[in-house]
């Protein structure tokens, strides 16, 4: 089913205790769990699970190929989303990594950085943190982009405790989203922390309209 831009980015059709499978690919210590479900509904309707991503080889983790691609259009913006969680044990020191754009790292707009204790985004000069992250809680993500000026806004944390965000796209970026990836290819190095992800989303329609 399509929600929020692309098929099945609540992973409500996967099957539980396995890794996600077509339309998405998946590599790596990957699990469809009811543990992973996001208990937010203000973009996805309420479902009944998630993935949840285990620390592994940094090139492990989950893609995903839209359909219909998101090009730059004048005066339209582009909406981005997801919903996440870490876990304290085991303790990991690395991070992972939210890719949005063009094919395999062909060309990225964005990228964002999850550790057991951070979010951070990729800027022209580097990693920057954006908030602390507290694991164990389920923390939401939601910006938008705007081409034409190559800005992004939007909002991460939990409810009554949200931290704006103002960037810029990547330099380089072609003004193509189609890919969403997540890695551990994040802004801190090691294995990367356990961690769950519901709720996706990449469209060019507001979120939640």
């Amino acid at each position: 089913t399509e929600w929020a831009g692309g098929p099945d980015l609540g992973f409500e059709s996967q099957a539980a205790g396995k890794p996600p499978d077509k339309p998405w690919l998946a590599m790596g210590a990957n699990t469809i769990s009811p543990e992973a479900q996001s208990p937010f509904a203000h973009i996805h309707p309420p479902g009944k699970q998630g993935v949840r991503m285990a620390a592994s080889v940094p090139n492990d983790g989950i893609r995903m190929v839209l359909p219909r691609p998101m090009r730059k259009q004048p005066d339209q913006s582009m909406h981005l989303a997801i919903d996440f969680r870490t876990l304290a044990e085991p303790a990991q020191p690395g991070a992972c990594r939210f890719y949005f754009g063009r094919g395999v790292i062909e060309s990225t707009a964005i990228d964002f950085s999850l550790s057991t204790n951070q979010l951070a985004i990729r800027q022209s000069d580097g990693w920057k943190v954006i908030r602390t992250i507290e694991p164990g809680v389920w923390h939401t993500l939601a910006v938008t982009l705007h081409p034409a000026t190559g800005t992004i806004e939007g909002v991460v944390g939990k409810p009554g405790d949200l931290t704006p965000i103002r960037a810029k796209t990547l330099p380089n970026w072609d003004g193509v989203i189609d890919t969403f990836i997540c890695d551990g290819l994040g802004h801190q190095p090691g294995k990367v922390c356990t961690h769950d992800l519901d709720n996706i989303a990449l469209s060019l329609k507001p979120l939640g309209s």
